[in-house]
């Protein structure tokens, strides 16, 4: 009887130490992170978190309204998304003129997408500085000129595409 409750202790004091190893790991790495890119604002050049890291922050993401506030890492890759969104390398970056495109996971650090609505102001900030955007619509349930379609498994119907569909859950086309 006290073989089992001593091992049915430890088993709960292990399991206890690996959560709470994870939560101490995931909160020393955002101060790691925020020391990064405070180097990386500092002197433009990359800085990583720590030494054996893949990734360094190349971007700032705010969204005051709804308190966020991220810092962006290099590349989009699972080891990036494992502690912050992270930038499509091959995408720009903010003041240059091209598209940036940013990733993250629905459940974590993009939870707040839920959240926006159209005209609320975000900020995107890079080495260069800081570019300010505004949310707006772009699902359209109906296409039309200027549109780009979406496609889901859905649309799929014995081998055509049965597109648009309408009063379904989905939008049916991105407006540009």
């Amino acid at each position: 009887m006290v073989a089992g409750m001593t091992v049915l202790v430890l088993g709960g004091v292990v399991t206890f130490a690996q959560g709470a190893w994870i939560q101490a790991k995931a909160w020393l790495a955002q101060h790691l992170l925020e020391q990064a890119w405070v180097d990386t604002r500092s002197d433009g050049a990359a800085h990583k978190a720590w030494p054996w890291a893949d990734h360094w922050p190349v971007a700032r993401l705010r969204v005051a309204r709804a308190g966020v506030d991220l810092i962006v890492l290099s590349g989009d890759a699972g080891n990036s998304l494992a502690f912050a969104p992270g930038h499509a390398p091959r995408s720009g970056l903010p003041g240059d003129g091209r598209t940036v495109v940013l990733s993250g996971h629905r459940d974590t650090h993009f939870r707040f997408l839920r959240e926006l609505a159209p005209g609320m102001p975000l900020s995107l900030e890079s080495a260069r500085g800081a570019v300010d955007y505004r949310v707006r619509e772009f699902l359209r349930d109906d296409p039309g000129p200027g549109t780009v379609p979406l496609i889901y498994p859905t649309h799929f119907d014995g081998g055509y595409v049965a597109w648009p569909r309408h009063g379904g859950r989905k939008a049916n086309a991105l407006s540009d």
